[in-house]
C-alpha cells in the first residue's frame, strides 16, 4: 500500500533528522556551561521532533493522497510538479536531502501539498472543552461542551474556499491566499500553525523523494472523495512503484520489484 511506502520514507526521515545529542540524553543541564537559550534550544528541538514523530501515520497517509492525486488522469499537476522538481533540484545529487530552500524553490508543490490536504484530510481535529458558553453557527453552545471541526466538512464551506468541490491548489497560490486547511490534529493554539506547516514540509520532502527515487503508477484511479455530510476517500488503494535508474545502478541490478 503507499501509505506504508510512505511511512517508512517518513520513518526515515525522522529518523534522520539532525537532531543535537543533548536531547536524547539523559539531561541536557548535566553540562556547567548551560544556558537559557542552550536550554530553550534543546526544548524546542524536543518539541519539533514530538510533533513530527507523532504524526508520521497521518503525515504518510497525506503523502499516499499527494501520490494519487499526481497521478490521476483527469490531474495536470503531476507533470507541472515534475518540471518544477526539476529545475528545483537540478544539479543536486539524487541521495541528498531534500533541504528547506529547495522546496521553497518549489511554490507549485506547496499549494499543491495543501489542495490535498483540504481534499483529504489525514486526520481529524482534536475535540476541544468550551471554557466559555458560544454561539456557534448560531447555535448556542454552554461552557464545558466538547466540540470538533471536522475537516471534512470545514474544508468544503463555500464561504470559505472558492469553488469548494472543485480540485484548485491555485487557490493557495500567493494572490489568492486562502486558509490553510484543517488536516493535521494539531491544538489551535500559538504553535499550531507552525506545527502544521512543518508537517506539511515533511509530507511535501517525502512525496519529492519518493518521485524522484520511484517510478510511481496508479492501477486503477482513484474515486474522488464523496458522501454526506461526511465526504471521505476510499480506504484503500494500489500503486506500483518502481525502482529509478539511481537504484538500479548504485545496486547493481538490473530490476527490483516492489
Amino acid at each position: 500500500a503507499a501509505s506504508v511506502a510512505a511511512a517508512s520514507v517518513a520513518a526515515a526521515t525522522v529518523a534522520a533528522a539532525p537532531i543535537a545529542p543533548s536531547t536524547v540524553t539523559a539531561s541536557p543541564f548535566a553540562a556547567a556551561n548551560v544556558t537559557a537559550a542552550s536550554v530553550a534550544t534543546v526544548v524546542a528541538t524536543s518539541v519539533v521532533a514530538a510533533v513530527v514523530a507523532a504524526a508520521i501515520e497521518p503525515t504518510a497517509a497525506l503523502v499516499g493522497a499527494m501520490l494519487v492525486r499526481a497521478q490521476v488522469s483527469s490531474s495536470e499537476w503531476g507533470a507541472k510538479l515534475s518540471s518544477e522538481q526539476k529545475t528545483a533540484l537540478s544539479g543536486v545529487a539524487p541521495d541528498a536531502a531534500i533541504s528547506a530552500e529547495a522546496l521553497s524553490a518549489m511554490p507549485k508543490l506547496d499549494e499543491f501539498a495543501k489542495e490535498v490536504l483540504r481534499t483529504a484530510p489525514p486526520t481529524r481535529p482534536p475535540a476541544l472543552r468550551l471554557k466559555a458558553p458560544a454561539v456557534i453557527g448560531g447555535v448556542s453552545v454552554p461552557q464545558g461542551a466538547l466540540v470538533m471541526r471536522e475537516s471534512y466538512l470545514s474544508n468544503f464551506l463555500g464561504d470559505v474556499y472558492s469553488q469548494p468541490l472543485a480540485f484548485e491548489p491555485e487557490r493557495f497560490s500567493a494572490e489568492r491566499r486562502e486558509p490553510f486547511p484543517l488536516g493535521f490534529a494539531c491544538e489551535r493554539g500559538e504553535s499550531s500553525a507552525e506545527a502544521e506547516q512543518l508537517l506539511l514540509d515533511v509530507a511535501k520532502a517525502t512525496f519529492v523523494q519518493i518521485r524522484r527515487m520511484f517510478s510511481v503508477k496508479l492501477s486503477v484511479d482513484v474515486p474522488e472523495a464523496s458522501g454526506f455530510p461526511v465526504r471521505a476517500l476510499p480506504d484503500e488503494y494500489e500503486m506500483l512503484v518502481e525502482a529509478g535508474m539511481f537504484y538500479e545502478l548504485k545496486r547493481e541490478t538490473k530490476r527490483l520489484n516492489f
